[in-house]
């Protein structure tokens, strides 16, 4: 009887109730102290976790287990408000290697889920050291997106503030709870991807009458366009015959792909059927559509641009349909040209409110010139007549390039033809001022040659990088320059191979603004893609990372995960039609060895890729000719 109460009296303090309100007693006349018996004074502490400490290849969809040696405040745990005060969580989620580290940045720190439940435990009675059951805290955490990320170190801390439930309720000026003794780590690495057999998409489109079955589509399907966002969105567009004719008509067409099915679907994902693409230019239209791209945010919605005549004209305006989430909208022309001159070469980009942004060439009597339209979520229109962002400079436009923040901030860059060569120029937007654009400023600083091909890319902070390729008389250079601060430094060249031609520049961002630039450098008998890398705090590498040699080397594109790790891919070989990938290992800081994509008679093109759910997963897809038409291929990259 005896030791059943003192197992009650154990159970009621360990979850809170009927506490001493100190945990001694003192005598009047001696002035000695007797401690209580029946107070817990023992610190909790971490009884097991999984993964255990300095685990390797643990699984991106398992999650972190801490088991405590008794019951926990949750409180202490996973924070919130008490009492009008704020309580920080003492579990977090880093990114990064333990170590010796108990201090991560805030940009180390991982959005996290955490459930919490109560588990059979063993303690020890409190007079007589023997072992009982007892109740104890039971902790899973989890990604905020539910998968850990590919080939990434994590670190989950403990803090020693973390205490159980001793505390009195009663005292309100004193603590009575025991806290962790220590800091307790959980570091783990999680395993790498791998990519997956490329294979055609198989696309079926709705019969050409209302309840006709859904027929595969056998028309030709190039130019694919990706995005993606955070939250597992992915879609593209493309060009695709219409109907497969010898004399077919060219329209653009979209489909998404859902990442945790590895399958391709409408638009809509409500939608029922085995239908999983549409058309989305205007139907009635028997003219070609070029230069399809797409753009999406992170809540879903997107806007599609490209180029195209109306009916019974010969000059090319710009069109555009709007994604709301769900539905594609009618396809609207957005320049208004047709009593002018020919419009191409669309860039676009959406801001997180469903701004949309659209840039591109118009001819305008005689010179090309840099057009913008800017679309109003919150008023659901257009500009009623869109802007020329380089009227005060003569000579045509070429090649623009944009990039829109998800704040609405953005910045445009092109090839400007100044007294007959072309330089690169470049103008922001700026959502708070009127008309938002800013006048055109010169980014180059060469007055020799002729630039061409600029790209440009923004960071998190609203600092951008422009990279080109300058023709100096003799070969192609790759210059570079970085806009911060609210002002453009001074170009530098990115590489002194003089012996011959530097082509096809590019750039990317990731997640901590780090950076990559990416170019090929030719030669008499084979092409080397270069790659240097930049961080704030070290700026450019002075060396670049020759990843690839091939007979030839095209377009080369790179995507970042969110945890630092990245992606390249291209199109290689003699003839042009391989399609290769190089992944990049934050833990390791270096690139890997090519991986073939597709080496199938030499037929690819047009590769693309996009991140999915920036968990490291990858999808890449390209246009494939197989001797009578192309097809869309893909391939992911994934565990």
């Amino acid at each position: 009887m005896l030791f059943q109460k003192m197992r009650s009296v154990l159970f009621l303090s360990l979850i809170g109730f009927s506490l001493s309100a100190c945990d001694t007693f003192k005598s009047g006349t001696s002035g000695a102290t007797f401690s209580d018996p029946n107070v817990d004074k023992t610190s909790p502490a971490v009884g097991h976790s999984y993964p255990d400490a300095e685990s390797t290849e643990v699984e991106v969809d398992s999650v972190v287990r801490i088991t405590f040696t008794e019951l926990m405040d949750i409180r202490t745990l996973v924070g919130g408000i008490s009492d009008g005060e704020e309580i920080p969580a003492g579990i977090q989620l880093y990114s990064g290697g333990s170590g010796n580290q108990e201090v991560f940045s805030v940009n180390d720190k991982r959005a996290q889920q955490i459930e919490y439940s109560v588990v059979p435990g063993v303690g020890e009675d409190l007079v007589t050291g023997n072992p009982i059951d007892i109740d104890a805290t039971r902790i899973i955490l989890r990604h905020q997106s539910g998968r850990f990320s590919l080939n990434t170190e994590y670190t989950v801390l403990v803090s020693e503030d973390v205490t159980d439930l001793a505390d009195d309720p009663t005292t309100k000026d004193e603590n009575e709870a025991n806290n962790l003794e220590e800091v307790s780590k959980i570091g783990f690495k999680t395993e790498d991807g791998e990519w997956k057999e490329a294979s055609f998409i198989s696309f079926l489109k709705q019969g050409e009458n209302v309840g006709d079955d859904p027929v595969i589509v056998e028309a030709s399907q190039f130019e694919p366009s990706l995005a993606s966002n955070a939250v597992g969105d992915v879609l593209a567009v493309w060009l695709q015959g219409n109907s497969a004719g010898s004399n077919d008509s060219i329209g653009v067409w979209a489909s998404r792909y859902l990442p945790n099915e590895e399958k391709w679907w409408m638009s809509d994902v409500t939608a029922s059927g085995n239908t999983n693409v549409q058309r989305i230019d205007n139907i009635d239209l028997t003219t070609n559509a070029f230069g399809a791209k797409i753009t999406l945010n992170n809540t879903g919605k997107a806007a599609a641009v490209w180029y195209q005549a109306p009916e019974s004209s010969d000059i090319g305006s710009i069109w555009l349909s709007l994604f709301d989430g769900s539905e594609w909208k009618a396809a609207e022309m957005i320049s208004d040209n047709q009593l002018g001159g020919d419009a191409s070469s669309p860039e676009i980009g959406i801001d997180e409110n469903g701004n949309v942004i659209a840039v591109w060439l118009e001819l305008d009597g005689s010179d090309q010139r840099i057009k913008a339209n800017y679309y109003d979520a919150s008023a659901n229109s257009w500009l009623l007549n869109p802007l020329t962002l380089n009227a005060g400079l003569a000579g045509d436009a070429k090649q623009p390039s944009l990039s829109v923040t998800s704040e609405g901030f953005a910045m445009v860059v092109w090839g400007q033809e100044v007294s007959g060569v072309f330089q690169i120029y470049g103008s922001r937007y700026l959502k708070d001022i009127n008309p938002g654009w800013e006048d055109p400023q010169k980014i180059d600083s060469l007055t020799l040659g002729s630039a061409s091909k600029p790209i440009v890319a923004i960071d998190t902070n609203n600092d951008a990088f422009v990279i080109w390729q300058h023709y100096d008389g003799q070969r192609e250079n790759i210059w570079l320059n970085r806009f911060s601060g609210g002002v453009w430094g001074n170009a530098i060249q990115m590489e002194t191979d003089n012996r011959s031609a530097a082509i096809d520049p590019f750039v990317v961002f990731g997640p901590e603004n780090q950076a990559f630039a990416a170019w090929v450098q030719t030669g008499s008998s084979e092409d080397k893609l270069n790659v240097k890398s930049f961080t704030i705090e070290s700026g450019w590498d002075v060396d670049a990372d020759q990843i690839r040699v091939a007979s030839e080397i095209n377009k080369p594109s790179i995507r970042f995960d969110r945890e630092g790790n990245a992606i390249a891919v291209w199109v290689e070989g003699f003839p042009l039609g391989n399609i290769s990938a190089n992944r990049y290992s934050k833990i390791s800081s270096n690139w890997g060895g090519t991986f073939s994509l597709e080496d199938i008679s030499n037929k690819g093109g047009a590769v693309t890729l996009a991140s999915l759910l920036e968990d490291g997963r990858v999808l890449s897809i390209w246009s494939h000719f197989n001797g009578e038409n192309f097809s869309l291929v893909s391939a992911l990259f994934s565990d």
